[in-house]
């Protein structure tokens, strides 16, 4: 490993013995871990040889290295798997599910017998469970018509409600809903009715 980080798992693979370097180059390695895999049977991660923290920072050279080697873990796992269909891609950061923050590409083979075949990555995260700006746009809706009560709040995290210039995120949600929308920054707390000032542009 070049330019190790004694903190990380993926610097250090001689100190796990359960993870096994399957396929390598100069630049990238293959790597399974079974105890890791769960129910993903036959899945392992791509990882590059430097130190870097997300798919983001890697170089071209790694970029291109991975996916040389990419071919060549699907073949070994079409060999020694037979798998129905494949899922492929990178977490990034802890929101997006990155546990170990050494880029790691995943390669997981699929099975027609799986009780969620058929579901990709996108599955989960595209369920109306997940869509957590919609409690926010009726919060802002309640709070706008007077009916605001106990326990009907959102954190400050979700504060920063000022249209942007491209009209994404929070603004074209409240644009498109009739609502122009102002909030102030506060410190951690609850955001009350006092805390936001509406203004129904359908008035």
């Amino acid at each position: 490993m070049s330019n190790p980080r004694n903190d990380c798992d993926f610097c250090r693979l001689d100190a796990n013995a359960d993870q096994r370097v399957i396929l390598r180059n100069d630049t990238v390695l293959f790597l399974q871990n079974e105890k890791a895999q769960g129910a993903l049977l036959g899945s392992g991660v791509i990882i590059p040889a430097r130190h870097a923290e997300t798919v983001f920072d890697l170089t071209p050279e790694e970029v291109d290295a991975t996916f040389v080697l990419l071919k060549h873990v699907k073949s070994w796992m079409d060999e020694h798997y037979h798998p129905d269909g494949y899922n492929v891609g990178w977490n990034c950061w802890t929101v997006g599910g990155q546990i170990t923050m050494h880029a790691h590409m995943h390669v997981m083979p699929r099975f027609r017998q799986e009780p969620y075949a058929g579901r990709g990555i996108r599955y989960w995260l595209k369920q109306p469970a997940n869509r957590w700006w919609s409690c926010l746009v009726a919060l802002l809706f309640l709070c706008a018509q007077g009916l605001s009560q106990a326990g009907r709040y959102v954190r400050a995290d979700f504060c920063d409600l000022t249209p942007s210039a491209s009209g994404t995120g929070y603004a074209s949600t409240f644009a498109r809903a009739g609502f122009r929308t102002v909030a102030r920054r506060v410190p951690p707390r609850p955001i009350m009715r006092h805390d936001l000032e509406m203004v129904n542009l359908r008035g």
